[in-house]
């Protein structure tokens, strides 16, 4: 299923020199919408801000086949945490609640109503970047080099991987790359606002490679297209586990 590869696997351009707001400065456009389409299905998002650039609410809608389902965020700030309710629009009382506590403006604490309750944490370097990061069922390392992401490290015994970024040059490409978010279990709130979870780079791979632990491994390579103000627009995915066949994925972002 296409949300599920993409579920499965972000930092200024010069984040050693640069500050927090630093940061916040170089993101002149917002992402407003984000596809994500293969040969069986299409997750579409969209994103609505506030007068001060935070996310106000956000739609995710995911075709697989002939069944489609939509989920519905509503966000609410506060000085040191961020609220927000997902509504499943298909079945009438599904409903989950998640508050997102911040330290320093940097996510520290998730906690979900889900089922019976599940917390994330996030810990980071000291340059922001986030660095490790746990939740009920997995608990991921980070690895950085010259603001970029180059590893990931699932330590979980029989679900764990290892996974790695390859990457040409220097990007002189503007927003954010909205898949590492994705890449290590981070939700819909992160794809609009990477900084709050040290995630923040323009830096995007070239190449992904995957290795768990006891199942044959995949990689992946990526191509770039870009608006006239270098935005990303579009990135081609192309992956293949062993001798499986080559699967593409195209994803599309709007910045606005």
């Amino acid at each position: 299923m296409v949300w599920m590869a993409v579920a499965a696997v972000l930092v200024c351009v010069n984040l050693v020199s640069c500050s927090k707001d630093d940061q916040e400065k170089e993101i002149v456009k917002k992402l407003s919408k984000f596809t994500v389409e293969n040969s069986s299905g299409r997750v579409e998002m969209t994103f609505n801000y506030d007068l001060e650039g935070r996310l106000q609410g956000a739609e995710q809608i995911n075709y697989d086949g002939s069944n489609v389902t939509t989920n519905v965020y509503e966000f609410t700030w506060g000085e040191n945490t961020i609220d927000f309710v997902m509504t499943k629009v298909e079945a009438e009382d599904w409903v989950e609640n998640t508050t997102l506590t911040l330290e320093n403006g940097l996510a520290k604490l998730q906690s979900e109503d889900y089922l019976f309750g599940v917390e994330s944490t996030f810990a980071y370097d000291t340059l922001g970047r986030l660095v490790k990061t746990t939740r009920a069922y997995y608990d991921l390392t980070l690895g950085w080099e010259d603001n970029k992401l180059t590893s990931i490290k699932n330590a979980n015994f029989m679900l764990g991987y290892n996974q790695s970024f390859e990457y040409e040059s220097v990007s002189s490409l503007k927003g954010h790359n909205p898949l590492l978010p994705y890449r290590v279990g981070a939700g819909i709130l992160f794809v609009a606002h990477p900084e709050l979870a040290g995630l923040l780079t323009n830096q995007f791979p070239v190449k992904e490679t995957v290795q768990p632990n006891f199942v044959s491994g995949s990689v992946s390579t990526f191509t770039y297209e870009s608006d006239a103000d270098l935005y990303v627009t579009k990135i081609i995915e192309k992956g293949a586990s062993g001798d499986s066949e080559v699967e593409t994925f195209t994803h599309t972002m709007i910045w606005e």
